[in-house]
């Protein structure tokens, strides 16, 4: 679907319709701190995928937003943690990918 990266971070800030939406609020606020403001009206194309894994014990979901159409001039890794992820001392922060023409973001849980 095409929006525009300030569309997608403010969907991702308000959870995108997620019954638990904690961890996409995570990365809505994590993108909102990362990416520069000056690029935040460019048009760009996000694509959704979830999959799982895993049996029993050690089933997992798998969530992804990718998203084409804009340049970051940022590192692959790990989103900065939020001031909440700070306070509560969570450890296992979202996904964040760089290519050259986007971007992919996500969890695990």
């Amino acid at each position: 679907m095409k929006m525009t990266l300030r569309e997608f971070i403010k969907k991702m800030r308000t959870g995108w319709g997620f019954a638990k939406p904690y961890e996409v609020i995570r990365i809505g606020e994590a993108l909102d701190a990362t990416i520069p403001q000056d690029i935040l009206d460019k048009e760009v194309e996000v694509k959704y995928e979830k999959w799982t894994d895993g049996y029993g014990p050690d089933f997992h979901y798998h969530y992804r937003w990718y998203v084409n159409g804009v340049r970051l001039q940022l590192e692959n890794g790990q989103l900065a943690p939020t001031e909440v992820d700070l306070m509560f001392g969570y450890q296992s922060l979202p996904h964040f990918r760089v290519y050259d023409d986007g971007f992919v973001v996500g969890f695990d849980w």
